[in-house]
């Protein structure tokens, strides 16, 4: 909602010969009871929570037609630079992954962060175009085991449209290194027993 409003103001000083003139000012509000026409998790705080990541991908469709722009948050892996809509989802799954690669009608971008709450939150990556997936997103693998994470669905410059929002598990993409057991020095552990 706008409005616009004309008053007069003095233009030289107060002096006793003054000319008065209009000025235009433009604001905006929202009457109270009055709700946004944009999604209802267009803000960090209202993210949907799409539950916890235990095994089969967490699914999800969503749209940034009418959200605001995020400008507030630290850029992730790629610039905010558009509207964007929050969810956020537990795991604590060594690798994982999220995607709208090929599922956007948009240019879309994705920022991962963690953290307990909107203030507090710690970036851990994000994407714009990735190989493959045209002008859709992709970003992984990523360490799933920090538990809560927010995810930032936004687009580049004034892009916004539809999309469907994939977070899987990625097992195996970090394959763990094999350790030998150490070296002692001395005699061995039959050779003490005999001793």
């Amino acid at each position: 909602t706008f409005w616009y409003t004309n008053e007069y103001y003095d233009n030289n000083g107060g002096s006793p010969n003054r000319t008065k003139l209009w000025q235009t000012r433009i604001g905006s509000f929202v009457l109270p009871g009055c709700k946004s026409t944009g999604p209802s998790n267009d803000l960090c705080t209202d993210a949907i929570d799409i539950g916890t990541l235990t095994g089969p991908p967490l699914v999800v469709d969503g749209t940034t037609v009418n959200a605001t722009i995020d400008s507030e948050f630290e850029n992730c892996g790629t610039s905010i630079t558009s509207t964007g809509i929050w969810y956020t989802f537990e795991s604590n799954l060594s690798c994982i992954s999220a995607s709208t690669c090929n599922t956007a009608n948009y240019d879309s971008k994705i920022s991962i962060y963690s953290g307990d709450n909107c203030g507090e939150l710690i970036c851990v990556t994000g994407n714009d175009d990735f190989p493959g997936c045209g002008l859709t997103s992709f970003t992984g693998p990523f360490d799933g085991s920090m538990m809560r994470y927010y995810v930032l669905v936004h687009g580049l410059d004034d892009s916004k449209g539809d999309f469907t929002l994939v977070i899987s598990d990625s097992s195996g993409c970090a394959p763990k290194k094999k350790t030998k057991a150490p070296k002692v020095k001395g005699r061995n552990l039959r050779e003490q027993k005999q001793s």
